[in-house]
């Protein structure tokens, strides 16, 4: 190893490199390789650059359609982000309508109830007015004021 070895071509004219599977000669302007156990002829270099040039150009080509791809993957998760944090704030907003009506609700149902209770008051006093209680006593007996009980009269 190291140092120069003189090799003879073969009946074919190929020189054998042993180390690397591979039989080569001359012809013409071009070298051709042959792999030593299949016989196979391999690329001669023109060949060679120019599949090596197609592949740099695939890769190339690969390489950008990949990155178009992330692109709209990217630009497909913004979106999706996007919506997500509409959808949250849409969600928010029916959650705070809700609650505003349920208070709504709430405080129209005391209103009424209040309501009720006074017109339940007031038909008592008019009925106790009627039999002859006095003032302060149906005053007493139904929570109105002297003033309300005057406007009954």
């Amino acid at each position: 190893k190291g140092r120069l070895v003189e090799k003879s071509p073969d009946h074919e004219g190929y020189l054998t490199l042993p180390e690397m599977g591979l039989k080569i000669k001359a012809e013409g302007q071009q070298i051709v390789l042959v792999d030593k156990l299949t016989g196979e002829v391999l690329l001669d270099v023109t060949e060679l650059k120019e599949a090596l040039e197609s592949e740099v150009e695939k890769a190339k080509e690969a390489r950008r359609q990949a990155l178009e791809e992330k692109q709209r993957a990217d630009a497909a998760e913004q979106l999706a982000q996007a919506e997500a944090q509409r959808a949250n704030a849409e969600a928010q907003r029916a959650n705070a309508a809700e609650q505003r009506a349920q208070i709504a609700f709430s405080e129209g149902e005391q209103k009424g109830e209040q309501k009720g209770e006074q017109k339940k008051a007031l038909e008592t006093a008019r009925k106790m007015l009627a039999k002859g209680f006095d003032l302060a006593d149906i005053a007493e007996l139904t929570d109105l004021s002297i003033d309300e009980l005057a406007t009954l009269k």
